[in-house]
């Protein structure tokens, strides 16, 4: 079962875009609190997650969302590769990714809160 649930908060707004057939894509990077303290620096660290929302829910989160807002993610892991590309010219390294496609948010505060 893949299944992922975080609370975060985007380290920058909301990127909306739409395919060329008119699909609304939202896309963020949300800063995770890992919940344990680095021993080194005594404070607790961040994972940076790339969260990718598709359809109306798309267009929602990119139209409330704003940066420092903490809001929660449900959805799943989604993996991907592409060949990199220099000045339009294949390398021949792969890249590979991971994020989160996700299916729900909710708001939960915003940064001033």
């Amino acid at each position: 079962m893949n299944l992922v649930a975080l609370v975060g908060r985007p380290t920058k707004d909301v990127e909306l875009r739409f395919t060329p057939q008119g699909k609304p894509v939202a896309s963020t990077t949300l800063a995770v609190q890992q919940n344990f303290v680095n021993q080194n620096t005594g404070k607790r660290e961040a994972d940076f997650i790339q969260v990718v929302i598709w359809g109306k829910r798309a267009e929602a989160f990119a139209n409330h969302v704003r940066k420092g807002h903490k809001v929660s993610v449900s959805g799943r892991i989604a993996t991907r590769n592409y060949d990199e590309l220099k000045d339009g010219q294949p390398t021949g390294k792969k890249v590979y990714l991971t994020e989160v496609l996700a299916d729900d948010f909710g708001f939960l505060e915003n940064k001033e809160a």
